[in-house]
């Protein structure tokens, strides 16, 4: 005969008394259809969320690329615009009556660059007349220490800086990397008092952040000519020089024409201008 109930005794170890528990049969039935029911679900539930949250993942990936490659975009944008906005104020502020055309064959002379294969392209008159360096900004701006150096952005670097900061406390005369022709000096909001000079081949410099511009636009500056006094004007934490070289259009690293500054550092100026 098939029992209808079940008891279950519980007897402790100690002295209290023991426990009885009495379930029925129909009882204990539905406990195991609802424990192999919950079972089920489990099981059922992670074959069709498991797939789901691998996807979700995938897709979050692909978003998160998708996002990194449209800041990477909107960066270039970004540089071109502003490489564009320079070329054009360059263009702007020479004025029409400037000849800007390349200078015939018969006045054009080629010299090698050391280390290398290329030659670099200048032409006769005035900028040749005073020598091959004069008009290749080589000459240290001021003496002193880079604090920031030469960036572009790139997946180590989130933002870029075109140029390198220099900080000196024995030197507060801004110098002109090279000969050249002043394009402009004035004031901007970010960069403060700055002074850019065309050199006529290819290569342009940018002294910013100056306390107060010696020169005037479309003058003609000599190489190693004091043309600002080191500052901290625009948005700038402390006094010192941000210099940019470009050529062509395109940012170049300082440290590639100016290699002096490498030399200078903190230990050699420990009460430095901050």
């Amino acid at each position: 005969m098939r029992a209808d109930k079940y008891t279950f005794l519980v007897l402790p170890d100690n002295q209290d008394p023991s426990r009885s528990y009495t379930f029925s049969t129909k009882a204990i039935r539905r406990v195991i259809f609802a424990l192999i029911t919950l079972v089920l679900l489990l099981i059922l539930s992670g074959f069709y969320l498991i797939p789901k949250a691998l996807r979700y993942n995938k897709y979050a990936t692909e978003n998160e690329m998708l996002l990194n490659e449209r800041s990477q975009v909107q960066s270039v944008l970004d540089d071109y615009k502003r490489i564009k906005q320079v070329n054009d104020f360059i263009r702007k502020s020479l004025g029409p009556q400037l000849d800007l055309t390349d200078p015939p064959d018969s006045m054009i002379t080629e010299y090698p660059v050391a280390g290398t294969d290329a030659n670099i392209t200048l032409p006769d008159g005035m900028y040749r007349a005073t020598g091959l360096l004069e008009n290749l900004p080589t000459y240290p701006p001021i003496r002193g220490f880079i604090n920031a150096p030469f960036r572009v952005k790139s997946k180590f670097s989130l933002t870029d800086h075109l140029g390198v900061d220099l900080s000196s406390i024995d030197d507060r005369v801004v110098k002109a990397a090279a000969k050249g022709f002043v394009v402009f000096s004035n004031w901007t909001y970010y960069y403060g008092n700055t002074v850019i000079i065309d050199h006529q081949n290819g290569y342009l410099t940018i002294y910013a952040h100056n306390e107060r511009n010696l020169v005037e636009q479309r003058q003609l500056v000599d190489r190693g000519e004091p043309i600002a006094i080191l500052g901290n004007t625009g948005h700038s934490a402390g006094a010192h020089l941000h210099f940019e070289i470009w050529l062509d259009g395109v940012p170049v690293d300082p440290l590639t024409l100016i290699p002096e500054f490498t030399v200078y550092n903190r230990s050699n100026f420990p009460e430095a201008i901050e």
